[in-house]
């Protein structure tokens, strides 16, 4: 009987578990301490602020992937992840003190001495945990044997494979070789050749093998009767799918109209990271929304004596894979923007599907050569004309970090590899706009960061772009 690999967040459930177990210890310790009650037997303040600690320490690890690939990494990487994992784990405490229970001052202490000794604990247990894994539990019967079948030209990739993502479960018990039989019963880069590619199943016959990982090239696998015959010995058998695909999507098999089928997309999302980001746009939304209307009492007049008429700014978008939506933003240029425009294009400052002046005349108050700083440049240059598109946020039409969404006009001339930066929801703010948005001068730039954007993308991202626009917008930098 098979059961199938843990995957996701589940692989790594005893980190998980022991993380939280370990971190709800170091803090119920510190809140003892701090507040002189008694920590064993525990009082019932510091048994709640346990739970409290097991229930935030899993959300992080499920929603934030704060242990995605943890076998794979090396100290350094680890030294920076578990201090990135304690740090948010530090957020949503401040933020729970702060909304929940009002007693943020009394516990800013005890917040400070978890911090320091919690990343030590965590840092600690996981380099320690990874070296009984590698080192004392990989030779234990639990850890399932694996026999490798594959050729001279993928031993190296499948090795890299089984290192990064197998060596906690398996045991290498030897391997086969299908493009030759030079090395049978010999060693070959350090791995013993057990059997060979048309009598496998009669030279392993006295061997103990759990899994059998066939990656080959696709002319070179196991015969059907070799297959047949590991079956029936009850053998498990994972066969590498080899597409030929020289280009980074993600494949994975799944059940379609009844039918068992592979998938490929450029991007597998996480269900419960989209459901926390679109949480997280919900929330962002409303008080954005609050602040918008404040502006709007404020800005809304100045534009309207600048250049009489509307205020707000709409413009038809390309959204998600295509759809069109109507856009928001306070209005920084004339009314004529848009025919003016067309004059300008061989003015334009950037190579490709985007328009952009560094001294735009359209700009209301700008003057007639664009270098003068009126309330346009002003709403622009710390990006207050954008806040309308909150209300764009809330009603799911955009998220607060995503792709830039063209215009009508830019993603007709969009070129085919263009097209996959709208498979996300575009944003209000994204990797271009972090990442020195008046520096860039030509799309393509633009396009392989909102491409490293959705490669990359997690909640813990979304988080780092939203603060680092939050600076720049205070800062002034990256706009023009």
């Amino acid at each position: 009987m098979y059961s199938m690999q843990r995957q996701g967040w589940f692989r790594y459930l005893e980190f998980i578990i022991l993380d939280s177990l370990i971190l709800a210890l170091v803090f119920g310790f510190s809140y003892a301490t701090y507040f002189k009650v008694p920590f064993f037997p525990p009082s019932r303040d510091v048994i709640g602020i346990s739970i409290n600690i097991l229930t935030l320490i899993f959300f992080e690890s499920i929603v934030f992937r704060v242990h995605h690939n943890l076998l794979g990494r090396d100290t350094l990487k680890e030294f920076f992840i578990c201090l990135e994992e304690i740090a948010l784990l530090v957020v949503m405490l401040v933020f729970y003190y702060f909304a929940a229970r009002d007693d943020l001052d009394q516990t800013r202490r005890v917040i400070q001495f978890f911090a320091v000794f919690g990343f030590i604990a965590v840092f600690a247990f996981h380099e320690f945990w990874k070296f009984l894994l590698r080192h004392v539990f990989k030779i234990r019967m639990f850890n399932k044997l694996l026999l490798i079948v594959t050729d001279t030209s993928s031993f190296d990739a499948v090795m890299r494979k089984i290192r990064l993502y197998g060596e906690d479960r398996y045991s290498i018990v030897g391997m086969v070789l299908t493009d030759t039989d030079e090395y049978f019963g010999k060693e070959y880069e350090g791995v013993r050749v057990l059997a060979r590619k048309n009598s496998l199943a009669e030279d392993i016959q006295d061997r103990w093998v759990d899994d059998v990982f066939i990656f080959t090239r696709p002319d070179d696998g196991l015969p059907e009767k070799t297959m047949a015959e590991l079956s029936a010995m009850g053998i498990t058998t994972h066969t590498y799918i080899n597409m030929q695909i020289e280009r980074s999507a993600e494949l994975f098999v799944e059940k379609f109209c009844g039918t068992m089928v592979v998938t490929e997309n450029i991007r597998r999302a996480n269900v419960a990271g989209l459901m926390v980001k679109r949480a997280m746009d919900i929330l962002g939304a409303i008080v954005g929304l609050f602040f918008t209307a404040i502006i709007t009492i404020i800005i809304g007049p100045m534009i309207f004596i600048a250049d009489p008429g509307p205020i707000f700014f709409s413009q038809v978008r390309i959204g998600q894979n295509g759809k069109k939506f109507l856009m928001f933003k306070f209005r920084s240029m004339y009314k004529d923007a848009e025919e003016r425009k067309k004059q300008l294009m061989e003015k334009n400052e950037i190579k490709g599907n985007m328009f952009k002046m560094e001294n735009d005349p359209r700009i209301i108050g700008s003057g007639p050569d664009g270098t003068r700083h009126g309330i346009g440049w002003f709403i622009r240059k710390t990006s207050i004309d954008e806040f309308p598109q909150f209300w764009n946020i809330l009603i799911g039409e955009m998220s607060l970090v995503g792709t830039r969404p063209p215009t009508v006009d830019e993603w007709e001339h969009y070129e085919l590899h263009h097209r996959a930066r709208m498979s996300f929801r575009p944003g209000l703010t994204g990797m271009w706009q972090v990442s020195g948005r008046s520096d860039i001068t030509d799309f393509e730039t633009v396009v392989n960061l909102d491409m490293e954007y959705i490669d990359n993308w997690t909640i813990l991202e979304d988080i780092r772009i939203i603060l680092k626009t939050v600076a720049m917008i205070f800062t002034g930098s990256g706009a023009k």
